[in-house]
C-alpha cells in the first residue's frame, strides 16, 4: 500500500461509461502521471493505493488505464 505524492486537484477517480472504476489518475509533484488502483478509500491522507503505471504524459497514462479496464472489466467500454 502506498500514499500518493500529488499535485492539487489530484488524484482523480477515472470513470468509464458513467461508472466509477477502482482506478485514479494522479499527477506527481515532479510532473509525472500515474495510474493507481484504490486499495482503501478515504480522503487523500487516509486512502491507500497500488501504483500500476508511471509515465511522463497524461495520454500514455490514460492509454494504460483503458487497457486495464478492457482486461479487468470486459464489456464496460
Amino acid at each position: 500500500m502506498a500514499k500518493l505524492d500529488s499535485m492539487p486537484t489530484y488524484p482523480i477517480t477515472l470513470i468509464a461509461n458513467g461508472i466509477p472504476t477502482p482506478f485514479v489518475i494522479n499527477k506527481t509533484k515532479d510532473g509525472k502521471f500515474q495510474i493507481a488502483r484504490v486499495l482503501k478509500g478515504g480522503d487523500a491522507s487516509e486512502a491507500d493505493f497500488e501504483v500500476l503505471f508511471t509515465g511522463l504524459d497524461q495520454k500514455s497514462a490514460k492509454d494504460f488505464w483503458l487497457e486495464r479496464v478492457r482486461e479487468e472489466m470486459p464489456g464496460l467500454l
